[in-house]
């Protein structure tokens, strides 16, 4: 939770409003801000998303 409050202080509003990445070069801001590359993010919403297809399976 507090990662949450941390991020929500630290970026501009209208940046966090941002649904397209325009503002970014077509980027997602969690990906930019993802330390030590971006696909440490994608690799982890990939594996979230498949986790839950699966446990909807049983």
């Amino acid at each position: 939770f507090s990662n949450v409050i941390f991020l929500a202080a630290c970026t501009h509003g209208s940046l966090l409003r941002d649904k397209f990445g325009d503002s970014i070069n077509k980027q997602l801001v969690v990906s930019v801000l993802a330390w030590p590359s971006k696909w440490v993010i994608m690799i982890g919403a990939f594996c979230s998303t498949v986790g839950a297809g699966l446990q909807t399976l049983t």
